[in-house]
């Protein structure tokens, strides 16, 4: 299990030769595709929330190499825009407790399996998993 969803990218690099590509493409289609949709299933009061989460996930996605000197920068800070701007429509978008029992999962599966190091990693899936699940029950 990766320490983050973008360790992806140095995984698929070092280990399949090159591969490492696929994780920007990956996250610029996510975040293209997700665009149109999640903003049919958001309130007019809420849909800066879902361009900020989608416009932060392409900043993620156009500096994968996180490791060396400013995409470093670019890439946490849009990454935790992203999910906190993801949490944030959630929970005001009426699907609060979503989110509540996703994070109290996730942390169950840390403590229970001692998955300290992949905390970053379980945050992100249940930030994905919230959202994904709210668009359903909406």
């Amino acid at each position: 299990m990766p320490e983050s969803l973008s360790e992806t990218y140095y995984r698929l690099n070092y280990k399949k030769k090159g591969l490492g590509r696929l994780f920007p493409i990956t996250m610029f289609i996510c975040a293209a595709t997700l665009l149109p949709i999640w903003l049919d299933y958001s309130k007019d009061n809420f849909q800066w929330l879902v361009f900020l989460a989608c416009s932060a996930t392409l900043f993620v996605a156009v500096t994968p190499n996180y490791y060396e000197g400013l995409e470093r920068q670019v890439h946490y800070g849009a990454a935790v825009v992203c999910c906190v701007s993801a949490i944030l429509w959630t929970m005001l978008s009426g699907t609060w407790f979503i989110p509540i029992i996703n994070f109290a999962l996730a942390l169950g599966y840390m403590v229970m399996y001692n998955r300290k190091k992949q905390i970053v990693f379980l945050i992100e899936i249940a930030t994905l998993f919230s959202v994904y699940i709210s668009m359903l029950l909406q």
